[in-house]
């Protein structure tokens, strides 16, 4: 009927619209059975709650979600069906489910401690890609400072959560919008993952990698590639000192062989600036200034002495405690809004 037609050629168009993103290694005929084979194994429930429980961002594509599974487990169908089902129990658990993320979701001073002692955050779009960049200066970790008492690891780790949430649920859509704008795009084209830019200034291997620096590492590992697969799309590396090579030695273990794939380090001065501008942020207006470019915005909450967040983090705590009002009726506001 004309349903079933209508069905067909959603379908169709789903399929066609994630065709650019199919690794040279895998024929886009041979893809779309595998992604269709993946679907027929879900009942129209499980398919339901692959659609609606964060797996599938608002964009609303359900088979970028099959193929992130089947790309992750290289075109394994079988092991992208485990993984997948692996996904759902764990947003359906009493410790990872959206609900149990926000409700242990950290005090806002909590936030404020974690923010300023593991510099981290959002920064617009790639300017080449359209992907959500994430800005990391892990160099300037110092992991028994962070994990001191009044943070806890759990904190750490629902914070880093939620912030894949955040990313999946909110960014995604605007830098979906933002890629659906540029003429000839196609309609139903997903731009839900990331570009990493991890800065290695003042790296002080012995603080990053301490007890309880490769507990949390280890954890969001596991957790970043079993549940959020194929989500980043290249991790830059910059500003590397010598003694990052020792660094790597032991982290890049913790990193499938795809992923490490997409890590690029580059050198401390040109290097560094030269990828950055021409792979990541495309202008100098849009380049923080600590990467050599002009932006005076807060992006990294580094210094120890600003009072509050910076922007991008206010608008993530502000979601957060959006969505608690929204799933747990709890009708607190985060810090800022009361002062």
């Amino acid at each position: 009927g004309l349903d079933s037609s209508h069905s067909m050629q959603m379908q169709t168009a789903a399929l066609a619209s994630i065709r650019p993103r199919w690794r040279s290694n895998h024929n886009v005929d041979t893809m779309e059975q595998k992604l269709l084979a993946l679907k027929s194994r879900f009942a129209s429930d499980e398919l339901t709650e692959i659609a609606t429980n964060g797996m599938t961002q608002r964009t609303g594509n359900v088979y970028r979600t099959f193929q992130r599974y089947v790309t992750a487990c290289n075109g394994d169908v079988n092991k992208a069906e485990q993984q997948l089902r692996g996904t759902m129990a764990f947003r359906s658990s009493d410790d990872f489910s959206r609900m149990a993320l926000l409700r242990d979701a950290p005090t806002y001073d909590r936030f404020e401690h974690i923010f300023k002692n593991m510099p981290h955050g959002f920064h617009g779009f790639d300017a080449t890609h359209g992907t959500t960049v994430y800005v990391d200066n892990v160099g300037m970790l110092d992991s028994d400072a962070l994990l001191n008492g009044f943070v806890t690891e759990r904190d750490l780790v629902v914070c880093h959560l939620l912030m894949l949430e955040y990313q999946l649920s909110v960014l995604t859509d605007e830098a979906t919008r933002r890629k659906r704008l540029e003429p000839g795009a196609d309609p139903l084209l997903v731009v839900d993952d990331v570009t990493n830019v991890i800065d290695m200034t003042g790296l002080r291997p012995m603080k990053l990698l301490s007890g309880k620096g490769m507990s949390f590492f280890k954890t969001i590992a596991v957790h970043d590639q079993a549940q959020y697969p194929e989500t980043l799309r290249a991790a830059y590396v910059v500003n590397a000192p010598r003694v990052f090579a020792y660094v790597w030695g032991v982290i890049k273990y913790l990193l499938d062989a795809q992923v490490r794939k997409k890590v690029f380090v580059t050198p401390p001065g040109a290097a560094s600036h030269k990828v950055l501008l021409e792979k990541v942020f495309g202008t100098l207006e849009n380049m923080p200034r600590r990467f050599g470019g002009t932006y005076d915005g807060v992006v990294l909450c580094a210094q120890k002495d600003e009072p509050m967040l910076g922007p991008e983090h206010k608008k993530f705590v502000d979601w957060i405690y959006s969505e608690k009002r929204r799933l747990l009726n709890v009708a607190e506001a985060p810090a800022h809004e009361e002062e």
